[in-house]
């Protein structure tokens, strides 16, 4: 629990109006492992309330459009890009949903999929939703080796935000 990752998850919280709806998507875990996840972030977010009322939603893979309709802050986690991506592409139209007027807060993997271009963990290419209009490079600078393939900028556009690990920034558009 780094100063960066409270941040974070404050940050989420303050942009909540009082009332509002928090969805988390965690298709970028197995099956088995998201509700465990989204109670484990629930838990962070609820560190940041203080007096504010909000729903916190776990998305459904049947229903995520719809959720995000109605929620006002979208937060996808990380874990493995061609998870996620599976299900975000069965829905024909699921882009049009994320090009709402909303939050949306992406972790590794979940700010891969709202970005240009990328580098998977295993070095293959990714072409995001580019609805963040930059290619992406997420635990950079990681001493993980599993992340060292993912370094490597030459093959995407530029210009490409380079987050380090448990960083975070805010991007407009």
């Amino acid at each position: 629990d780094t100063k960066s990752n409270h941040d974070f998850w404050a940050y989420m919280v303050s942009q909540v109006p009082e009332g509002g709806i928090w969805l988390g998507m965690y298709f970028s875990r197995k099956q088995e492992d998201r509700l465990g996840r989204f109670e484990l972030d629930k838990l962070q977010l609820q560190k940041h309330t203080k007096e504010k009322s909000m729903k916190f939603l776990h998305a459904d893979e049947d229903s995520f459009c719809e959720q995000i309709q109605s929620a006002d802050v979208i937060y996808i986690a990380g874990g493995e890009t061609s998870l996620l991506w599976e299900v975000l592409s069965r829905k024909n139209d699921s882009r049009e949903y994320f090009m709402l007027k909303k939050v949306y807060a992406g972790s590794s993997a979940g700010a891969q999929v709202l970005c240009g271009e990328c580098i998977n963990s295993d070095g293959s290419f990714f072409k995001g939703y580019n609805i963040i209009p930059t290619s992406i490079l997420v635990h950079h600078c990681s001493p993980d080796e599993k992340y060292k393939l993912k370094q490597d900028t030459s093959r995407i556009s530029k210009p490409v935000l380079m987050l380090h690990e448990t960083q975070f920034t805010v991007i407009e558009v």
